[in-house]
């Protein structure tokens, strides 16, 4: 059986104090992507850099600068059960990754402790066994432990997975305050509006490369099709109705006292018929508005539309070293 390529020479920088979301179907190369950023897997080949320390050839995780015992420059969390002891405590948890990783003193271990439990909400469970938490609370806890090192770049994988709604509008909170604070982040996930609300960037993965690489306003140039909303007063009748619902990409809803019209249309005229159609039929047109594409939209067109040989090249570059402060994260050619 031939070898799979997880990762086919893909490059990009992330630049310190953004947010990047890396998107991708399953089996695209994420998972790896990650493993390679935190020094679990070596690349066939290329350089990752977190600040200014390389990893080109070694398992070990980088660390920063200085003497041993300086600070890892990474956080990870995960969004599953692995990141975790169940058995242990909030506080026994974050005492022993803390040892693991911070290379603090006891005395600024606890102190490093105690601040994330208050600024995480977790000082009122600190004595409850990880097991027994809520979803939430678990989440939160992971958190904590991501950043028991003071990292300056976090890592987070699948950090929406099982969380409700609530817990998600509070862990994009937290990570707000983090990139308030100069943090890195670098976020795999599938949960569109989630990317959406938190990122500076996206990335996105297919088959092991990176096809895509920008923010969502300048991915949406990419679209073929521009969307519109028309709301129309009472109900459409008759043969209108079913000249409208045998015009492409167009869908008509029901709402109370009247009828809303979403149409995707590759140029204006497409829209102008669809306008003829409803003064035809002596329609009161309430509102027409251009709707701007969310990042859903832009997703399932890039990746299940225009192929990876159609991505322009200026949407997957590299940010040049001196547009910002140095790349947090830097993947050259990793594969």
């Amino acid at each position: 059986m031939p070898d799979k390529v997880a990762v086919d020479n893909l490059s990009l920088d992330v630049m310190r104090g953004e947010s990047v979301c890396l998107l991708g179907p399953n089996g695209s190369g994420k998972t790896t992507l990650i493993k390679m950023i935190a020094g679990l897997v070596t690349p066939t080949r290329g350089v990752i850099r977190i600040g200014a320390m390389a990893q080109a050839s070694s398992h070990s995780p980088v660390r920063g600068p200085g003497s041993r015992g300086a600070p890892a420059r990474l956080g990870i969390v995960s969004g599953d059960s692995r990141s975790l002891y169940w058995r242990l405590t909030c506080a026994q948890n974050l005492q022993y990754f803390g040892t693991l990783r911070s290379g603090r003193w006891w005395r600024a271990l606890s102190r490093r402790i105690d601040d994330l439990l208050q600024a995480l909400g977790l000082a009122g469970v600190l004595h409850l066994p990880a097991g027994d938490l809520s979803r939430g609370l678990q989440q939160r806890l992971a958190l904590a432990v991501g950043l028991i090192s003071d990292p300056e770049v976090l890592i987070l994988d699948e950090p929406t997975s099982g969380l409700d709604v609530l817990a998600v509008t509070g862990l994009k909170e937290l990570l707000r305050r983090l990139l308030a604070d100069g943090r890195t982040l670098f976020i795999a996930t599938h949960d569109m509006g989630f990317s959406e609300a938190i990122s500076d960037k996206v990335a996105i993965m297919q088959e092991g490369r990176l096809i895509a690489f920008d923010t969502v306003l300048g991915l949406s140039r990419l679209l073929k099709t521009q969307s519109y909303e028309i709301l129309v007063d009472g109900n459409l009748e008759g043969p209108e109705v079913q000249r409208l619902m045998s015009t492409p990409l167009v869908t008509i809803d029901t709402l109370p006292g009247g009828v809303r019209i979403a149409a995707d249309v590759e140029d204006i005229r497409s829209l102008y018929h669809i306008l003829d159609i409803l003064r035809q039929s002596r329609a009161s047109i309430l509102s027409l508005a251009k709707k701007e594409p969310n990042l859903e939209r832009v997703y399932k067109e890039i990746v299940g539309g225009a192929g990876i040989g159609s991505i322009p090249g200026s949407l997957c570059r590299r940010d040049k070293a001196g547009d910002r402060d140095a790349g947090a994260i830097s993947a050259l050619s990793a594969g």
